[in-house]
């Protein structure tokens, strides 16, 4: 992640925590492209999420009920975006719908691809998603285990 990312990240978190309207939602994820565009999101776990992007210099409410990981993130790393930071609660859900949805029920086939072989590279398992979280996650990665992918 290049220095703008950085800062840009670290001026919204600064912004959020200060917040009193939003001092209640934590970062949940970063998504960036090597022209600094970016789509930040934080949330507060349970029923608002705001998301920054490069678009604008205010935030947008993401509703609850609309939030979809093919919109909001396969869609994105699906044309260039990079992940530059994602809490681990984040990838278990992941996990989870990938689990429940791969391969007929997602449209964005290439980001999940790349989401995948990010995991991959960095280390994010079901062992790692496990300890982390505390929970049960599924094991996507056999459902990988192709030419296509390559993990």
């Amino acid at each position: 992640m290049n220095e703008y990312i950085k800062n840009k990240m670290n001026e919204l978190s600064n912004f959020v925590k200060d917040s009193t309207e939003h001092q209640n939602k934590e970062l949940q994820y970063v998504l960036y492209s090597d022209d600094n565009k970016y789509r930040i999101l934080f949330s507060d776990n349970n029923e608002e999420a705001i998301e920054f992007s490069h678009l604008n210099n205010d935030y947008d409410y993401v509703p609850e009920w609309d939030y979809n990981f093919d919109y909001y993130i396969y869609d994105y790393l699906d044309n260039d975006y990079k992940i530059g930071f994602m809490k681990d609660d984040v990838h278990y859900s992941l996990w989870n719908s990938i689990s429940e949805l791969w391969p007929n029920d997602i449209d964005c086939v290439d980001g999940v691809k790349y989401y995948i072989k990010y995991c991959n590279e960095n280390g994010i398992n079901k062992e790692y998603l496990d300890k982390a979280t505390g929970f049960d996650t599924p094991d996507i990665m056999p459902m990988f285990k192709d030419k296509e992918i390559k993990i």
